[in-house]
């Protein structure tokens, strides 16, 4: 009996080991997942704390980026840090790089944004069919005969329609195509793509020189150089305005085929050889938004175009009526200068009636033969005289764009050739032939603006008013 009293003590003692055991197990296992989950919520809370350091480093290096300033900011902040780096890729978005670190702990997180411009600058050409007219086609063809007979049009840049592109011929497209209509005779998407604003851009309120208002108050009569400029109403050459010149005598012809007032860019202040006439722009006037109340031309009968006197002129221009094109129109220096001519409907001419327009080509001489701007016209953007009677070719480098239709009808019978420099002294080109004959189109994208090598003053934006720039891709970097 006491052997198995004894027998049982030991069980109960080797149990109670084994218990002892088991729950010092236990417990040696709930501090190693204690603290293991302790040092999991540490590194979860630096880690979390990085993120937002690196995010603030970006809202910091967007404030200061939209307020003009440098986005490469650093910053110390609630027991950590960020460091901002940015660098434009190429075209004009801008990379922003921005690292928030926490104790031990870093985490990267990255942007690309752009300052919302319009993306119609984009282009090379670009029509909105504001009407929605189904039936609109944008037309490219001509045929290349090799040597001298080369008429097929040439574009460069990406074009877009909102209604259809008909591409025939042999014409030469070199850029993406879209539609959102039909795409026929060559590839391409189909998309829906917005049209600017221009109401909301407001610019007969947001503009830096209203030339109305300056002709107003400091504009006279004159007859300074009127041989070459006709007499009319000018303003002192100190004064910004006075690359305008307002109802010259002399195109008394022009002025009466517009409801208002006419103002042809020209400065009298300055010779008007047969060549080529320069313009000077004031250095109160550089880097300004101009607003013109009436009808603008670039339009002279002694001279057959004009030229930027200064190497490093951007400006923007905006009509509240139409636009003519009838001369050629250069830059001084081709890397650092740029003009947008803008035009928009008047508030009594919703329809874009006689306002919103851009015509292209001379009404009388069709001497056109090269422009280099960025041309939109908030209706239509048409020709004039583009045939055997005037421009057989004509060249634009930059973007000739509209909110409704490009309508460019260069289809035309007769013989074929074209006029070759200013009236009175113009000599006619024959290309040989008789019958249908086609009015070659060459369009090369100006991309300084893509790019962002060229900034002119206050283009149509994605969202205008607000001055902001548009984030269009977030990443987190390893």
């Amino acid at each position: 009996m006491r052997r198995k009293i004894e027998s049982q003590r030991g069980t109960v003692l080797m149990v109670a080991m084994i218990l002892v055991l088991l729950l010092s197990g236990l417990a040696v296992a709930y501090v190693a997942i204690t603290g293991s989950q302790a040092l999991s919520t540490n590194v979860s809370y630096k880690s979390d704390r990085a993120l937002y350091l690196a995010e603030a480093g970006l809202a910091d290096s967007m404030y200061a980026i939209e307020h003009k300033t440098s986005g490469n900011v650093a910053e110390s902040l609630a027991g950590g840090s960020y460091a901002v780096d940015t660098h434009p890729d190429g075209t004009m978005n801008l990379v922003i790089t921005s690292t928030g670190t926490f104790g031990d702990t870093e985490r990267t997180v990255e942007i690309v944004a752009y300052d919302g411009t319009h993306p119609v600058f984009f282009h090379a050409i670009f029509a909105g069919d504001s009407t929605e007219d189904a039936n609109y086609w944008m037309k490219f063809g001509g045929v290349d005969g090799g040597s001298n007979q080369r008429w097929q049009d040439e574009v460069t840049g990406d074009v877009y329609s909102g209604g259809n592109i008909l591409v025939k011929d042999d014409a030469e497209m070199n850029g993406n195509l879209r539609a959102e209509g039909d795409i026929v005779g060559a590839t391409g998407s189909h998309m829906t793509l917005p049209i600017p604003d221009l109401v909301a851009m407001d610019y007969p309120h947001n503009n830096d020189i209203n030339v109305k208002n300056q002709f107003q108050q400091y504009g006279s009569y004159s007859t300074k150089n009127s041989s070459s400029y006709g007499k009319g109403y000018t303003v002192p050459e100190s004064n910004p305005a006075h690359i305008f010149h307002k109802n010259p005598s002399d195109r008394a012809t022009e002025c009466a085929m517009t409801p208002g007032d006419d103002y042809f860019m020209e400065d009298i202040y300055e010779n008007c050889p047969n060549q080529m006439t320069r313009i000077s722009v004031a250095p109160t006037g550089n880097d300004k938004v101009y607003f013109v109340e009436g009808d603008l031309w670039l339009h002279n009968k002694n001279t057959y175009g004009f030229q930027l006197k200064d190497p490093d002129t951007h400006i923007t221009i905006v009509v509240q009526g139409s636009i003519h094109l009838a001369d050629d129109f250069h830059y001084h220096n081709d890397v650092k200068s740029g003009v947008a001519f803008i035009a928009i409907k008047a508030p009594n001419d919703p329809h874009g009636e006689y306002s919103g327009n851009v015509y292209i080509g001379d009404p009388v001489f069709g001497t056109i033969e090269e422009l280099n701007s960025f041309l939109y016209a908030e209706n239509n953007f048409v020709d004039e005289n583009l045939d055997e009677g005037g421009s057989a070719e004509f060249y634009i480098n930059g973007m000739m764009t509209a909110g409704n239709w490009v309508t460019i009808n260069r289809d035309f019978s007769g013989t074929g050739g074209y006029w070759k420099g200013a009236y009175p002294h113009r000599t006619w080109v024959s290309t040989g032939g008789t019958g249908t004959h086609h009015s070659k189109m060459v369009v090369k994208l100006d991309d300084r603006i893509l790019t962002g090598k060229l900034v002119l003053p206050r283009l149509p934006e994605i969202d205008p008013g607000t001055g902001q720039w548009a984030i269009i891709a977030w990443r987190e970097r390893s």
